[in-house]
């Protein structure tokens, strides 16, 4: 809907309700940011209870839930997933989602999506992901940068 369209429903609504649209406004907006927190709690309840079923190995039902989770924009959940369908030698479905938390920020989801392209020899790309990761502390993408720069004899940046 327009922002005309619903200024105009919500004039209306007002009117209905003898009360005044300003304080409508605020009653939707209010109601909008607790919609949203509340999706969120859930998004993080999913990825907690899939943490759980890996626990117990429930491993078929932890990757549902994760992926619900991974579409709803939870980057844990889509590193957890790839993880996942890693060892279940899905590797094609790891990298989309593991590229899809490094692009939202994932280190972890980056290092992992490095380490998958190194196997297929694309040192380059493995390098874009790897580097900022390294950056914001991420060990494990410092060591796999480093391994790649020693590899094609840059010694002094791989120190």
């Amino acid at each position: 809907m327009t922002g005309n369209g619903r200024s105009g429903g919500i004039k209306r609504v007002a009117e209905q309700l003898d009360v005044d649209p300003k304080t409508l406004r605020r009653w939707v907006k209010q109601a909008e940011q607790k919609q949203h927190k509340q999706q969120r709690a859930a998004e993080t309840d999913l990825y907690e209870a899939g943490v759980q079923l890996v626990e117990f190995g429930g491993l078929d039902e932890a990757q549902a839930l994760w992926r619900t989770a991974a579409e709803a924009g939870d980057t844990e959940a889509a590193y957890n997933l790839g993880v996942l369908l890693v060892q279940r030698d899905e590797l094609a479905e790891a990298e989309t989602w593991w590229r899809a938390a490094a692009e939202a920020g994932d280190t972890d989801a980056a290092t992992g999506l490095g380490v998958l392209l190194v196997q297929r020899d694309e040192l380059a790309e493995a390098e874009t992901w790897w580097r900022p990761a390294a950056q914001a502390g991420n060990i494990d993408a410092a060591a796999g940068l480093g391994r790649l720069l020693v590899r094609r004899a840059e010694l002094a940046e791989a120190e």
